[in-house]
């Protein structure tokens, strides 16, 4: 999972620095599959210490092991930084020529059109990406994404429909006011959503104040900060 919060002050992004992938193993009974749970796998790639890239590969049984050398690779086709507005597309085809299956956030400020310098913040869903801190009339907005292989935080924070007898009640989505938020409230809501859904996942046999650490990237109009938490 990958929790971005983008503020006025700022964009955090963060997930969990643990990965499980599956192994079939043959037993007597069967094959079988084995979870192997990994921790320290690279999760974030900066591009000329000014875009951020947060990711999960999508690969449940390797990791996607060229990825970061073809995301250096990239780089070497620009000899000055390009705008990141043009550099997403390139990493698009990129996704698409090498079939890549990650989820991600793309975040980084840069100037827009009118020379004004701006947040930006991608949704990357395979070979699906699109810029998610604008709202319908062009103008930036301030909210919280979270990317999720398996659907457990939107199913406790985003509008549903439950089922009251022969009704069906609307169950309204939570507010967030991530137009007031700070640095420290934005890392301590993704704290939340990592922490619930690692709980939820599994609900049966973990406690929920068991130690989890995140990958976690802050950045702000005038730096790039990348830390390993414990959450």
């Amino acid at each position: 999972m990958i929790v971005s919060v983008f503020t006025p002050v700022g964009i955090v992004v963060a997930t969990s620095t643990s990965d499980c992938f599956y192994e079939f193993m043959e037993t007597e009974d069967g094959n079988v599959l084995t979870p192997i749970k990994m921790n320290g796998l690279p999760h974030t790639h900066i591009f000329w210490g000014r875009y951020s890239f947060t990711f999960n590969c999508l690969n449940q049984y390797s990791y996607e092991s060229d990825l970061l050398p073809k995301l250096r690779e990239l780089t070497k086709k620009w000899d000055t930084i390009p705008p990141v507005t043009d550099f997403m597309p390139y990493l698009k085809k990129l996704f698409v020529d090498s079939h890549i299956q990650v989820i991600g956030i793309m975040a980084a400020y840069d100037k827009d059109g009118n020379g004004a310098l701006t947040p930006f913040v991608y949704q990357i869903l395979g070979e699906n990406i699109r810029r998610i801190n604008l709202d319908n009339e062009g103008n930036i907005n301030y909210n919280c994404v979270y990317l999720e292989k398996k659907p457990h935080i939107g199913k406790l924070l985003q509008q549903t429909k439950l089922r009251n007898g022969e009704l069906w009640e609307d169950n309204p989505a939570i507010n967030l006011r991530c137009d007031l938020y700070s640095i420290q409230k934005s890392i301590d809501l993704c704290r939340f959503m990592l922490r619930t859904s690692d709980y939820v996942e599994n609900v049966n046999s973990a406690s929920y104040d068991d130690p989890l650490k995140a990958d976690v990237s802050i950045i702000t109009c005038d730096n790039i900060e990348t830390k390993t938490m414990n959450i």
